[in-house]
């Protein structure tokens, strides 16, 4: 983002606030909802709902601090952005008849932090119909707008001690009710540069013409097995991101997953990544040490089938195996161009771009209902349920099932489940003597496993 003028930022977040807010109390007329951004203290609502956005701290964004500027501006510094991160305060306000009214305050400032979370971004294209009669508003300021800008919107947590203090400023004075945002990064806009290169007439050697690669998504196919009562049997779907899941290397076949774009074969050699959940940083995907991956590069296509590890070269002649968990997983591809000269072979990477894929935990199948008329949905040996630092999640037919280890005793288990290596047990919420199908839901840090249905 790049502008002068900070109070751009402070309106188009005064723009989401009157729009959203005014919808959720039922399409209210913008004279029935004030928003504004002064010193809270000098807000005077009187019978108007009033949210109040305040600046009150700005600090420079330390990720883009060494961000390369503009050349031959003067002075050079000038032409490097300015990163900043804005921190403001949102406090909600009405009295009537100078009587303060707090329902109606936490109402309001409620609807406006959800608000805040509903839409953590803003951009060009966002757009909010407060009511029929108005239609849809853009939210961006005008001024903003046309300049692929992105203003990013976050909760701050701070602590009830933290709030006390910022507003131990006024004495005698009880904390209002408040919440703290973090708005990033705003780019203030660097110095234009007096003066240019001259332009180049010659073209030196290695210098070779050619379109580019470049990464553009992933694609999958999603294989599973309709309920018996449905008479649909197995199924597969196109999925876009590509979504899979993590088997042995022994089970076949498998889906593949497939990384598109154009140009994919460009370049004297190739290099395929990944930076599967948990990694520090992306791996070589090797063909020659990861045989099993089936790794296949084509002009328009990069396919492989994703394997519960992978085979890394350590450098020093041998080979570390990495675990791959599931998650969000990250693909990429660099291409490698070599040049030789009369004393060195040298090599220019160039980094076609990296796109997302999610790796899910295998169900094999679901047993039950057992003695205590509970039911275990069981998992690929691939990955153990249990590893340290695992985020599961579990719904059987829509309702939302909550851990609880070890379960207790039948009929209290009913809407817990417990973890194992291999396994889930569950008491169901459901009743297991009637004929049904309940889809099942197994999310493990973040991705959703293969669609598979309780048969009763």
């Amino acid at each position: 983002m790049a502008t002068l003028d900070l109070s751009l930022v402070t309106l188009s977040l005064r723009n989401l606030l009157d729009a959203n807010v005014r919808r959720l109390l039922g399409g209210i007329a913008p004279p029935l909802l004030e928003v504004t951004s002064m010193p809270p203290e000098q807000v005077n609502a009187g019978s108007t709902q009033t949210l109040n956005m305040y600046l009150y701290a700005v600090n420079e964004d330390p990720h883009f601090r060494n961000a390369v500027g503009m050349e031959l501006a003067d002075p050079p510094i000038s032409g490097q952005p300015l990163a900043l991160r804005l921190y403001y305060i949102l406090t909600a306000h009405l009295t009537v008849s100078a009587v303060f009214d707090e329902d109606t305050q936490q109402r309001i400032l409620g609807m406006a932090m959800k608000t805040l979370h509903d839409h953590p971004v803003i951009t060009d294209t966002l757009q909010i119909t407060p009511s029929a009669i108005e239609g849809p508003l853009a939210i961006m300021e005008p001024l903003l707008q046309g300049g692929d800008n992105r203003i990013e919107i976050c909760l701050r947590p701070m602590e009830p001690e933290e709030t006390v203090n910022f507003w131990a400023v006024e004495d005698q004075r009880t904390p209002r009710m408040s919440a703290f945002y973090e708005v990033r990064t705003v780019l203030m806009e660097p110095e234009q540069p007096q003066a240019t290169l001259g332009t180049v007439y010659d073209v030196g050697l290695y210098v070779r013409s050619g379109a580019g690669a470049k990464v553009t998504g992933s694609s999958s196919e999603l294989w599973f097995t309709m309920p018996a009562v449905s008479g649909l049997g197995d199924q597969e779907i196109p999925v876009t991101p590509a979504r899979t899941t993590l088997q042995p290397v022994v089970v076949a076949p498998k889906p593949r997953v497939r990384i598109v774009g154009r140009n994919l074969r460009s370049g004297d050699a190739r290099e395929v990544t990944l930076r599967a959940h948990g990694w520090a940083a992306a791996e070589h995907l090797d063909p020659a040490l990861n045989p099993t991956w089936d790794l296949q590069i084509e002009s328009e296509e990069i396919s492989f089938l994703p394997q519960p590890t992978l085979n890394v070269d350590d450098g020093a002649g041998g080979i570390v195996v990495q675990d791959v968990v599931p998650g969000v997983a990250e693909i990429g591809l660099r291409v490698i161009n070599f040049r030789i000269t009369p004393l060195a072979s040298l090599e220019s990477v160039f980094d076609a771009g990296r796109t997302s894929i999610c790796l899910g935990v295998h169900i094999t199948g679901v047993n039950g209902p057992d003695i205590n008329g509970r039911f275990r949905i069981n998992v690929s040996p691939a990955f153990g349920l249990d590893t340290p630092g695992t985020e599961i999640a579990l719904a059987v037919g829509g309702e939302i099932y909550a851990l609880q280890s070890p379960l207790p005793v039948p009929p209290a288990d009913q809407g817990l489940y417990e973890i194992f290596p291999g396994h889930i047990l569950f008491g169901p919420l459901f009743n297991p003597a009637g004929p049904s199908a309940h889809p099942v839901q197994l999310i493990v840090n973040g991705c959703e496993s293969n669609p598979i249905w309780v048969e009763v």
